[in-house]
Formats: C-alpha cells, sequence, structure tokens
C-alpha cells in the first residue's frame, strides 16, 4: 500500500509531515486529510483564531500533490436525514 504525507499549511507557517501513513488509496488519504482539517478548524474556531487561507496538502511518496484541503471549505452541516 502506498504511503502519503500530510503537510500543513497554516497562514506564513508550514508543517512538514515526515513520516506519513499508509493508506489504501488517494481516496482514503483525502478523507484523512478532510477530517484532520475539520479538527483543526473546530480547534481554531473554539480559539478565535480567523480561518483564512490554512490547508492540509497530501503528497504521495514521490512528492506529488494528490489532495489539498482548504480548513474554510470543511464545515459540514448534519443531513437531517439522520434524524
Amino acid at each position: 500500500m502506498p504511503k502519503f504525507f500530510m503537510h500543513i499549511h497554516d497562514d506564513d507557517k508550514f508543517f512538514e509531515d515526515p513520516e506519513g501513513k499508509i493508506h489504501p488509496d488517494v481516496e482514503a488519504a483525502r478523507v484523512e486529510a478532510e477530517e484532520a482539517a475539520r479538527e483543526m478548524l473546530a480547534e481554531k474556531v473554539r480559539r478565535g483564531v480567523k480561518i483564512d487561507g490554512q490547508k492540509i496538502g497530501k503528497f504521495d511518496e514521490d512528492g506529488r500533490s494528490v489532495a489539498m484541503v482548504k480548513f474554510r471549505d470543511q464545515p459540514k452541516l448534519r443531513d437531517e436525514s439522520e434524524d
């Protein structure tokens, strides 16, 4: 299975994932990035931090970008069918 790296861009800061994580495919890597972005977004909202420009990039072992997840695109409203 391939390894993917999750690099975080937070305003002018860049956090590189040196270890990576194995996922069965690109879709699974993207889903993990979305979940991480929502968790980080929730923490920023609790602290009153402006959400503008933060994103997570998923990269393959060759350094190619396979997914880019923007924090501001992550809030999800609950589906009424879940009631």
